[in-house]
């Protein structure tokens, strides 16, 4: 299981409502993988990603990518295989949480923030397709954000 997150120490979308996910993590292991751009242009491959193992199921991956390279998922898993950490199999799964945008109860946004906040995310390219992972690989949950 890979989770992709932007949070380095936990995995913010999987909640009391997934207990599905929450189930399989207890069996599987666990990458937490988080994509940063760096701020050089370019990124060498020995520095591509930074692995490490808290226990003998969790590994958290930080990958790296220049402001002028493609962010894509090959780099990665080919960087993780030359450090032992083989993710590139037909049983690997990637969770992505693809948000569904809520008025908050406490402090909302404006109303025409929020709308235009939700134009933007609506046109956006989601990142699994931005970063070529493959659609049999991908698990999308669905979170609420409230904003």
């Amino acid at each position: 299981m890979i989770f992709l997150t932007g949070d380095q120490h936990g995995v913010p979308f999987v909640g009391a409502k997934h207990q599905w996910v929450r189930a399989r993590a207890d069996e599987e292991r666990v990458v937490l993988l988080t994509l940063v751009r760096a701020a050089r242009p370019y990124v060498p491959e020995s520095e591509r990603v930074r692995i490490e193992r808290t226990s003998q199921r969790l590994t958290l991956v930080t990958a790296q990518f220049g402001y002028m390279e493609r962010t894509t998922i090959d780099p990665v898993l080919a960087a993780c295989a030359a450090k032992d950490l083989h993710l590139d199999s037909d049983e690997t799964s990637f969770f992505y949480a693809d948000p569904k945008l809520v008025r908050a109860r406490e402090r909302p946004l404006p109303a025409w923030q929020r709308r235009y906040f939700a134009f933007l995310t609506r046109n956006a390219r989601p990142l699994p397709d931005d970063i070529g992972i493959r659609p049999e690989w991908l698990v999308e949950l669905g979170v609420e954000v409230a904003i």
